[in-house]
């Protein structure tokens, strides 16, 4: 479910029992920003949340029941989304001196065109210079300990038929399957 913020959600419990109670808990990141029961004569009861724009992201909605000695536990996400920003690059090469370096830039925009605040990390990785020796970005999980393959500029879950392994020989490293 996708909403807006400042735009209300409404969520209906109901139960079948002739008596029942609901605690209805509204989660963002473990911190808890709403928390309602219900009626104790009703068995049906709406609860209305309205989130701000300080709460893009995911909430979690939880809603617990008991009866008859009971408990009945209900989750699910809502999603508010993020901003949408719009990411150009300007490249610059000074013509007036040979071999001068060239200067990127990332410009951030509103979708109306307007500057936006944003952060960004980057990395950069040459992949000719694995002829010398194999790289691998240290305090970052391996990237080959799951079953995954890259094709076409998607992921997808595929079982590789055989197992990574680091080619330990005289020569430079390599990843052979």
């Amino acid at each position: 479910m996708v909403i807006e913020p400042g735009q209300p959600f409404t969520l209906l419990w109901g139960s079948g029992y002739q008596t029942a109670r609901a605690c209805v808990e509204f989660y963002q990141d473990g911190t808890l920003l709403k928390r309602e029961w219900s009626a104790p004569d009703r068995t049906q009861q709406t609860f209305t949340f309205t989130p701000d724009e300080s709460m893009r992201g995911r909430i979690t909605v939880v809603v617990t029941q008991t009866s008859l000695n009971r408990l009945s536990e209900f989750a699910e996400s809502i999603n508010i989304p993020w901003k949408k920003l719009e990411l150009r690059w300007e490249h610059f090469t000074s013509k007036l001196v040979p071999g001068q370096q060239a200067t990127w830039t990332a410009i951030v925009t509103d979708p109306q065109g307007a500057a936006a605040a944003a952060e960004m990390v980057a990395t950069l990785y040459d992949a000719s210079l694995d002829a010398f020796g194999h790289h691998a970005f240290s305090g970052f999980p391996s990237f080959t300990s799951f079953p995954c393959s890259y094709t076409s500029g998607t992921f997808s879950t595929e079982v590789s038929s055989g197992t990574w392994t680091r080619y330990s020989g005289g020569g430079p490293g390599r990843l052979l399957d």
